[in-house]
């Protein structure tokens, strides 16, 4: 429908949501019904964490970087190789931070979420999205994203299911991130 929708996923440990969202993106994929984007997160910042590296693993980006990167960012986007937006998408899935004007483009938290919201509109043209978030209480950044990405409606084609597992134990102590989901649940399209 072009409406980017989300379910969230809460209860202690051992209860089974992580199996119920790998079970759902497993099984839309293999009838050809949607790709699958798992973005893990940790009680540390990592650069294997987010939605940007989920979008790097899912591209096979591997270690690439540069030019190769952005041929990669191409080949698997089925854009020009010319085509602007790839330099930015090249930026945001770029792990590298020693040469953060590698691309020429700055990305402050709000232009990695614009192009995040491009590339995933870019990915979802064909088939839509599963975007599962495995332990969002940890995720404050991506739970931020989300909240940019469910208004989007029809003006722009974002088919993205977001499926948020979150261990209730361990968001009691995560207070932005408790009032994030808790606004995130309150608007419509948010299961």
């Amino acid at each position: 429908t072009g409406l980017a929708r989300a379910v969230t996923l809460h209860g202690a440990p051992g209860v089974g949501k992580s199996s119920l969202a790998r079970w759902l993106g497993e099984r839309g994929h293999e009838v050809g019904a949607c790709e699958v984007l798992r973005a893990v997160h940790g009680p540390s910042p990592s650069p294997a964490h987010g939605i940007a590296y989920a979008v790097r693993r899912h591209l096979q980006c591997g270690d690439l970087s540069g030019g190769p990167l952005i041929a990669q960012l191409a080949r698997r986007l089925g854009c020009d190789p010319a085509d602007p937006r790839l330099q930015t998408f090249a930026a945001l899935v770029d792990p590298d931070d020693v040469h953060p004007l590698r691309y020429g483009v700055r990305l402050n938290r709000r232009a990695r979420h614009r192009a995040l919201l491009s590339l995933l509109e870019r990915l979802s043209d064909t088939r839509p999205v599963v975007l599962w978030v495995d332990d969002a209480h940890w995720g404050h950044d991506t739970l931020t994203f989300l909240h940019q990405l469910m208004p989007v409606r029809a003006a722009r084609r974002v088919r993205v299911l977001a499926v948020c597992t979150i261990r209730d134990d361990l968001l009691a102590g995560r207070p932005r991130e408790g009032r994030l989901l808790t606004d995130l649940e309150d608007r419509p399209g948010v299961t």
